[in-house]
């Protein structure tokens, strides 16, 4: 099981972040959260190699995508909502 997170930037003037933001959820078979306005980290059984690659069918040539592998990585954060946190805690 590995922690994942994504960050992305829709570059595209009028880009829909559904059918993104819906697929990094179907990823997440483990459980997701979302952390800041384009970051989400997932709990699954995926690579980021594979995660990068799937993402590229919901994004443009003008978009980026970062896919890291957070799993047992210290970590720290100020000011993120209660179950942001809670999750952070209870999965990192």
């Amino acid at each position: 099981m590995a922690i994942i997170q994504i960050s992305y930037d829709l570059n595209q003037p009028g880009r829909e972040y559904g059918p993104l933001i819906a697929r990094i959820k179907e990823l997440g078979t483990q459980g997701w959260c979302k952390p800041l306005e384009s970051v989400w980290i997932i709990k699954a059984d995926l690579g980021v190699t594979l995660v990068r690659d799937d993402l590229m069918n919901y994004i443009d040539q003008s978009s980026r995508v970062l896919v890291l592998d957070v799993t047992a990585d210290p970590a720290a954060w100020y000011g993120l909502p209660k179950d942001v946190s809670d999750w952070l805690l209870a999965n990192l």
